[in-house]
Parts: C-alpha cells; sequence; structure tokens
C-alpha cells in the first residue's frame, strides 16, 4: 500500500514539473532545466536549513551539497542559455525566455517567495509566447 502511494507521489512530481519523453525543443528543455534545479536544490536549502537550526553533525556535509548544487546548475543554466537563445523561433519568445533567466537568477540566490513568483510568472509567460508561436 505504502509502495503504491510513493509512486504515486512520484508520478505526480513529474506531470506537475512537466517532463514528456521525447521532448527535442531546447527551449522547453532550458524551462525545464530551470523547474528542476529549482526543485532540487530548494529541497537541499530546506535540509540544510534544518540541519543548522537543530544543530546537527550533519550540517557541514548538507552545506557542501547545497553549495555543489547551486554551483553546478548556475553553470549549467549559464552555458545552456545561449543555444537556447539561439534556437527560439521569434523575438518574443527569446525576450521571455532572458526573463526567465535573469528571474531564476534572483530566486536562485535567495529562494525568497516572492522572487519565486516572479520567476514563475516570467516561466509562464515563456509558456505563453511558445504557444502562440507554435
Amino acid at each position: 500500500m505504502k509502495k503504491t502511494f510513493v509512486n504515486a507521489v512520484l508520478l505526480s512530481s513529474f506531470v506537475i514539473f512537466g517532463v514528456e519523453a521525447g521532448a527535442k525543443d531546447p527551449v522547453k528543455e532550458y524551462d525545464e532545466l530551470l523547474r528542476h534545479a529549482s526543485f532540487v536544490c530548494e529541497l537541499d536549502n530546506g535540509n540544510y536549513q534544518a540541519a543548522v537550526r537543530y544543530r546537527s553533525p550533519k550540517q557541514t556535509a548538507l552545506g557542501d551539497k547545497l553549495m555543489k548544487c547551486l554551483t553546478d546548475y548556475s553553470e549549467k543554466a549559464r552555458t545552456d542559455l545561449p543555444p537556447a537563445i539561439k534556437a527560439a523561433k521569434n523575438e518574443a519568445v527569446k525576450t521571455a525566455l532572458k526573463a526567465v533567466y535573469t528571474d531564476w537568477v534572483v530566486y536562485f540566490g535567495k529562494f525568497d517567495p516572492i522572487s519565486k513568483i516572479r520567476y514563475e510568472r516570467s516561466s509562464s509567460a515563456l509558456k505563453t509566447e511558445l504557444l502562440i508561436s507554435q
């Protein structure tokens, strides 16, 4: 019973984040990369904050894991942005993609709720532009 519930939760998280098999559009893949990075590193941040709050001996290891997550995904996002912009179909999509990256960088640096709202709005605007451009 519990195994089925866990599988359902995992399956629903993939549906929420829109992971599709065979998605080849570089702009969509880039947006998914940013969403995935935010999700994973926000979890690591929460674990690290809890370890600090409760003075866990795992603080150092969790802090290192968080820093590696932030560094790796920041670098990946920075290097994958130019090909995604190049693959954009029109200027509106390019502008929306740049806005998503800018808002993501601010959110990714602080994990602030206001920054998260701005990032999510930019991401929604990008999806709208992608739908319009099809």
